[in-house]
């Protein structure tokens, strides 16, 4: 099916969750009237088209997961309108372009995903100072130099993970030999982070529950968070230093 206009509707609306439900169609331009929305998952569908303008209207927007569809267009210079935005994904597209500068001035940014898209040129320069911020954004792009000509797809000196455009293997910038590296494993690496406050590790544990297909209403606990971190604790040996 379609994403239903009623339901971006819904004035009260934090999180969406429609990952992995073979939608197909486009995102609805009134998307924007669900303006206290802080956490948007549409990946793993068929959705296609541009991304609408507004979407860059959800200025509550933290999270936001655009990964595996078939979106296309660009990334809009509207992008610094999501100025509490913390993770990007728009993996597995056929988006291209350039990144807009002024997704620089995002500046609670801690990571982005771009790789296996059509996105090309250089990671600008006010993104990359993100990677040397408090945040420490983490970039995963197609930075990889190709086999054949040793010309990366798109030139990223400040990039964390760096991808094949072509073979689509991915590597941390510390390892030796590529793996496969995907979204949620990459938001687990990020979620395990001690460094973070204990308000962020929440925050962060609120996604990966989403990812996971669960959420604290279905736990039935008197304090569904501590619950929640154990279940990921035992699914995957994932963990937050919650005392940070």
């Amino acid at each position: 099916g379609t994403i239903p206009q009623e339901l971006v509707e819904l004035q009260f609306l934090m999180a969406l969750d429609l990952s992995w439900n073979n939608l197909t169609g486009i995102i609805p331009e009134n998307i924007g009237h669900a303006n206290v929305l802080e956490i948007l998952s549409l990946q793993g569908n068929e959705l296609n088209g541009t991304l609408p303008n507004g979407l860059f209207e959800l200025t509550n927007l933290k999270y936001l997961f655009l990964g595996d569809n078939g979106f296309s267009g660009s990334i809009s210079d509207d992008i610094d309108q999501l100025a509490n935005l913390r993770q990007l994904t728009v993996s597995e597209n056929s988006i291209a372009g350039t990144i807009p500068s002024a997704l620089g001035l995002c500046k609670h940014l801690e990571f982005l995903n771009i790789d296996d898209t059509n996105i090309e040129g250089t990671i600008p320069e006010e993104v990359c100072l993100l990677t040397q911020g408090n945040n420490d954004l983490q970039i995963q792009a197609d930075c990889s130099p190709d086999k054949a000509t040793a010309v990366p797809f798109i030139k990223c000196d400040c990039c964390k993970i760096c991808c094949d455009h072509n073979t689509h293997e991915c590597k941390a910038e510390s390892d030796e030999q590529p793996s496969d590296i995907d979204d949620q494993h990459t938001t687990s690496t990020i979620a395990s982070n001690s460094d973070v406050t204990r308000t962020q590790a929440m925050e962060k544990l609120e996604v990966e529950v989403l990812h996971r297909g669960a959420t604290f209403n279905e736990m039935a606990s008197d304090d569904p968070r501590q619950l929640a971190l154990n279940w990921i604790l035992d699914e995957d040996g994932t963990g937050l230093d919650l005392n940070a």
